[in-house]
């Protein structure tokens, strides 16, 4: 499915894209794209931008949008073919409120791939999901984070039962950890890519009923969420609900894959594809 204002962007035919190719925020080491948004209506209407950080052309091959909360654009996944050329930025997309006189949040998540010097792409590559509509606050240690939400400490349990035959594309696991009480819960999501390696790594806390993006949060029981680009080795961090103002804070590095304050992303990855993943029989 192509999202016609994708469409319109990549061709340069929507003056609301705004700029075609603004700086955008400074490079991050060992982020290959940086996605970042410009007002065109604060509050109402933004226009947002992936800029490509590497040194060979991109194309962006895929682009979905979830959680969406009174957004104007349909929620889905979409297939736009947009090159993203060395060293630019391109609009992608213009997101509007279907409220106006409300806030409106989303996530977002895409997949590049290189195009080859003569022509066509090849070396797909996926990337985290992640709150768009908001500003984040970096953070130098991830040691430093304080969830907002413990989470069930409960047995934990795959969500499916290990598949007897290994995935054509990519696929997901996930784990569930026993709990009594519905507003300290936690479920932890790996995606997999299409050769089995982890890509994606989602530990979900306490009230899982609610998103970040919800009026009235802020008064619902703790909510905790640390999403990581296991490739890029970058980490969201999201504290809603409890009473305080939702908290959003971005830490990358390497550290973010053993940190304790993140629940050691690796070790835990590692042992949910261990017990719920595809086990071959060769040694």
């Amino acid at each position: 499915m192509r999202l016609p204002v994708l469409t319109l962007c990549a061709a340069g035919l929507l003056t609301a894209c705004l700029p075609s190719s603004p700086k955008g925020p400074a490079p991050v080491q060992g982020v290959s794209v940086m996605a970042f948004t410009i007002d065109i209506s604060p509050g109402k209407i933004e226009s947002l931008y992936l800029r490509n950080d590497t040194p060979r052309d991109l194309m962006l091959t895929s682009f979905t949008l979830n959680n969406c909360t009174n957004l104007r654009q349909e929620c889905g996944a979409y297939t736009p073919n947009i090159l993203l050329p060395a060293g630019k930025s391109v609009a992608v997309m213009r997101l509007e409120s279907a409220n106006p006189l409300l806030r409106f949040h989303y996530q977002y998540g895409y997949q590049t791939a290189f195009v080859n010097p003569s022509g066509g792409a090849s070396t797909s590559a996926v990337s985290v999901s992640s709150p768009i509509s908001i500003r984040m606050n970096a953070l130098k240690d991830p040691e430093a984070f304080v969830p907002r939400a413990t989470g069930s400490l409960g047995e934990p349990e795959c969500n499916l039962p290990p598949p007897k035959t290994r995935p054509a594309g990519v696929s997901r696991l996930m784990m569930n950890f026993a709990s009594t009480d519905p507003m300290n819960r936690r479920s932890i999501d790996v995606t997999l890519d299409t050769e089995g390696r982890p890509v994606r790594y989602v530990d979900s806390r306490g009230n899982l009923s609610i998103h970040e993006g919800m009026p009235g949060i802020d008064t619902l029981p703790p909510r905790t969420s640390i999403q990581v680009d296991v490739q890029q080795q970058v980490a969201i961090l999201v504290n809603s609900g409890g009473g305080k103002p939702t908290e959003f804070l971005r830490a990358s590095g390497p550290e973010v894959m053993t940190a304790a304050a993140l629940g050691f992303p690796r070790a835990t990855m590692d042992r949910i594809i261990e017990v719920c993943g595809y086990q071959s029989d060769t040694p």
